[in-house]
């Protein structure tokens, strides 16, 4: 039954139906904000360790070097995720190799296009606390 289903589902409905999944997922299962906040914690904490340990003061290639390291376990994770609908759809389904790699590239990009404005929209937030910060410590100095 199911597998008629899939059969006769045109590619878009398939690749709507799964992004649809992963978005139900990530609101259903989502992790209490203190689990965000102590795991942020963490990987901020790193980040400091990291930049307070470089030799001569110099943060800029460590710092670097942790955002690829960090750059390289979103991609990793994003490519996990992108996978998990598309294996189940051809374990359950009379789906082609061909177009389950498809629909995996097409998930893909859809969360890399999420991830992107998310990132963006830290970067602009990070940006603007760190010039009050600085124009707060001015203000202190003078």
């Amino acid at each position: 039954m199911v597998e008629r289903k899939i059969k006769e589902a045109s590619y878009e409905d398939i690749l709507e139906a799964s992004i649809g999944n992963i978005r139900k997922e990530i609101i259903i299962n989502s992790p209490a904000p203190g689990i965000r906040m102590e795991f942020s914690k963490a990987i901020g904490n790193v980040m400091e360790s990291v930049a307070s340990d470089t030799p001569l003061g110099n943060p800029t290639a460590y710092l670097a070097m942790t955002m690829e390291v960090f750059i390289q376990l979103a991609s990793k994770s994003l490519v996990a995720t992108a996978s998990i609908n598309p294996r189940l759809l051809q374990k359950y389904g009379d789906i082609s190799e061909e177009r389950i790699d498809l629909l995996r590239r097409d998930i893909e990009e859809y969360m890399l296009k999420i991830a992107i404005g998310v990132f963006k929209k830290n970067i602009l937030q990070d940006h603007i606390s760190l010039s009050e910060f600085i124009a707060e410590k001015q203000k202190e100095q003078t």
